[in-house]
């Protein structure tokens, strides 16, 4: 059984590839295949979690390239491990782009990485990422140029949720 978080993975890296792949694949016709990246901590003390995350992502699409890929072309994930470091995933996110050419990338679930990634990759290269756990309130501040996007509410919007229940129940 499928855990509620991986399910929701998977539905939103199905999303991904619908909203950014799809318009770009359209934009280069017959540009086979659709390339999406996806940088997660695959390695240290992280890899338990992001294996299961890494899966979900794998099967949304294969999902997606069952039902025909995007616009008959097969949908390729690309993923990178970025060992929790910053500059490796700095790295990952350059060869995903630079190398591999791809339209969007997933993640890191790090905010000590994600920052670095926003600065040095995604707002610079106009590459759109998506981040499942990256709570920083500031990469949604207009430095990322519109092209970082989470799909969680910030940590400043979640310490005031769980404030404000403290208070209620005091």
């Amino acid at each position: 059984m499928r855990s509620s978080a991986s399910l929701a993975m998977g539905r939103w890296l199905a999303g991904l590839v619908l909203t950014t792949a799809l318009p770009a694949a359209m934009a280069q016709a017959a540009a086979c295949p659709v390339k999406v990246g996806g940088i997660l901590p695959l390695t240290g003390s992280m890899a338990p979690i992001t294996k299961k995350i890494a899966q979900a992502a794998e099967l949304a699409i294969e999902h997606v390239n069952q039902g025909g890929g995007v616009k008959s072309c097969p949908v390729q994930f690309i993923l990178r491990d970025d060992q929790g470091q910053p500059t490796v995933g700095v790295d990952a996110a350059k060869y995903l782009v630079e190398v591999e050419r791809v339209q969007a990338f997933t993640g890191t679930i790090s905010s000590g990485v994600t920052g670095p990634i926003i600065s040095a990759v995604t707002a610079p290269s106009k590459v759109v990422q998506i981040s499942c756990c990256s709570s920083a309130s500031n990469f949604t501040d207009g430095r990322s140029g519109g092209y970082f996007f989470r799909t969680l509410p910030t940590s400043k919007t979640q310490a005031y949720a769980t404030a404000s229940e403290v208070n209620r129940r005091a």
